[in-house]
């Protein structure tokens, strides 16, 4: 059945709850671009570090379950980067060749925008499965109780480090670039990535 209302009220709310899909896409894109720039500096380490460190992108709707997991089996990296429905997928299921109880670092960015699209269920999974021992970096723009929720289940000891920016105008924004010379990557490595 089909409305050809054009200010039919029943069409209007129903295009008000569905969830546009560019946000999954949008994680997909900063999995595809986290993934990327790893891969341009994993490309100028020097040749004995070749062998050690190698990374993995996983993310839904570009390949199947059972190809990623070949894919891991094949190449067996030491980093791992995707999305958290394909991670926990990968993680729960029967054929996983992942060793989480190697894992020492896991790193969740934009927890607060995961959290909103409805991932919670994910990332407890994913949490769940690892070893206790580990170390992990949660980055959210906003504290909201579904973030703290995650930190109070998921994490050990967190240490909990707030960035304010003061002195500016209400809707000016502020940014003070970081200054430090130590991070700054050798010229070779420079040259190499631009």
């Amino acid at each position: 059945m089909r409305c050809e209302t054009e200010g039919c009220s029943c069409c209007h709310n129903l295009a008000n709850k569905v969830r546009p899909f560019r946000e999954f896409a949008d994680r997909r894109e900063l999995a595809s671009q986290i993934h990327s720039v790893l891969k341009r500096f994993l490309d100028v380490l020097p040749a004995e570090f070749v062998s050690l460190l190698s990374a993995n992108l996983l993310i839904g709707g570009t390949s199947s379950v059972a190809n990623d997991i070949a894919t891991l089996k094949s190449t067996s990296p030491t980093i791992l980067i995707g999305t958290p429905g394909r991670l926990h997928e990968i993680i729960t299921s029967p054929t996983s060749p992942l060793n989480l109880k190697s894992l020492e670092m896991l790193i969740m960015d934009e927890a607060d925008r995961l959290l909103d699209m409805g991932f919670k269920e994910s990332l407890t999974g994913i949490i769940q499965a690892l070893p206790k021992q580990r170390r992990t970096g949660l980055f959210s723009a906003t504290l909201t109780e579904a973030v703290s929720e995650l930190v109070r289940t998921g994490l050990r000891n967190p240490v909990r480090v707030v960035v304010k920016v003061t002195g500016f105008k209400k809707g000016v924004e502020k940014r003070t670039p970081a200054r430090y010379p130590y991070l700054n990557p050798p010229p070779t490595l420079c040259s190499s990535l631009s």
